[in-house]
């Protein structure tokens, strides 16, 4: 019964890493706009284009996490988080940029979907509403965390390279995806 709340966080922190990659490349446009001569109408583009993704695959999503088990679902959905982050580091141009962007819309769908599903699974409808609400902020707390730390802890640690600084955030999500990974959902 006390293992729903380790699942809690699991789901908590794996949404708190999509609301941080989602969000860490907004602070970090300006050098991003340098490097790669995008234009910020090129970028506004790229960085929309895993919505795009996500309606078309979150309508098959809830089948495919009944088929494949919620655990494998959730840790596919960080994983293509993970590989979203990675991939925009090697960006160099507009389409390379969008491809980038445009995987995170694989994944997505896994996490927000899994997370609401997890936690019916595992909490009684008593606890419910509170286990709702403490992974729902996760997202926000996430996207907070990138947003802060992008331009005063991460881009000086990395020496101002923002791909750098991506791969700290890829490296977030794939230590939370290794431990969804071991978890008994």
């Amino acid at each position: 019964r006390s293992y729903r709340w380790v699942m809690l966080a699991l789901i908590g922190v794996a949404y708190a890493s999509f609301g941080m990659v989602q969000t860490s490349m907004a602070p970090l446009l300006a050098p991003i706009l340098r490097d790669t001569g995008l234009t910020r109408g090129q970028m506004g583009f790229a960085l929309g284009s895993w919505q795009f993704v996500y309606l078309f695959v979150a309508i098959p999503a809830g089948v495919i996490m009944d088929r494949f088990g919620l655990r494998r679902a959730i840790f596919a959905g960080i994983l293509f988080v993970t590989l979203s982050e990675v991939a925009r580091t090697a960006a160099i141009g507009q389409f390379s940029m969008m491809g980038a962007v445009m995987i995170f819309g694989l994944g997505g769908p896994f996490i927000s979907i899994g997370a609401p599903k997890l936690t019916a699974t595992w909490f009684p409808q008593r606890e419910l509403g509170v286990a709702l609400g403490a992974y729902t902020v996760s997202q926000s707390i996430g996207t907070m965390l990138a947003t802060a730390s992008a331009n005063a802890i991460v881009m000086p640690a990395t020496g101002d390279s923002w791909r750098a600084s991506l791969l700290v955030y890829a490296a977030i999500a794939a230590l939370v995806g290794a431990e969804i990974g071991r978890a008994h959902v």
